[in-house]
């Protein structure tokens, strides 16, 4: 009986994050929440299934930022400018849940670096996944374009980069290390 419970609350649950939930307000903007940090201990368990729940709501909408008051904000530019937004917020509850699912960490992380413009959402996102995946050569790439790109943190950018090489990356990458070193004045280290 306490399982048939639990699972009718997951199902529940889960439909809440599967369907769009948006909640109507007066002014017609659409309301999207992301479960709050202490998630896992409702889960009764079921930690992935309902990472799994919560990754295909967030896939749905991932470019939706929330960081004032509902609305995606565009600045004129091709980018978004959402700091640690609804996005931000899904990634890190589906990484806390399972921390070894690796498609939000690669995808998501991207997604907030490159097209919303979230930098400090991504940053956390990519640190986790180092600490988590220390030896998958795809997401020190993903990582040192972020430091590199879009937060010029030239010196962490080129630690990865190496990284990247010797855990079966491009050999070219090397190349781009030295390059790095050399823009960044440290000749001997290039």
């Amino acid at each position: 009986m306490i399982k048939i419970l639990t699972l009718l609350c997951l199902i529940f649950s889960g439909t809440l994050f599967l369907f769009e939930p948006q909640f109507k307000k007066k002014d017609k903007k659409p309301f999207y929440f992301a479960p709050p940090e202490v998630i896992k201990r409702f889960s009764f368990g079921f930690d992935d299934l309902y990472a799994d729940i919560l990754w295909m709501r967030l896939i749905q909408n991932i470019d939706f930022c929330s960081s004032k008051k509902g609305i995606p904000i565009y600045d004129g530019q091709t980018k978004y400018q959402c700091e640690k937004g609804w996005s931000y917020k899904m990634t890190s509850a589906i990484t806390e849940l399972a921390p070894r699912f690796l498609t939000p960490y690669e995808i998501a992380g991207s997604i907030m670096s490159v097209i919303m413009g979230d930098k400090l959402g991504a940053k956390k996102i990519y640190d986790k996944a180092l600490k988590v995946f220390p030896n998958h050569w795809q997401i020190h790439f993903s990582a040192s374009y972020h430091y590199l790109v879009e937060l010029k943190e030239e010196e962490k950018a080129a630690k990865l980069l190496i990284k990247t090489a010797d855990l079966g990356g491009p050999l070219w990458l090397y190349a781009l290390a030295a390059k790095t070193y050399q823009k960044k004045g440290q000749l001997l280290l290039a």
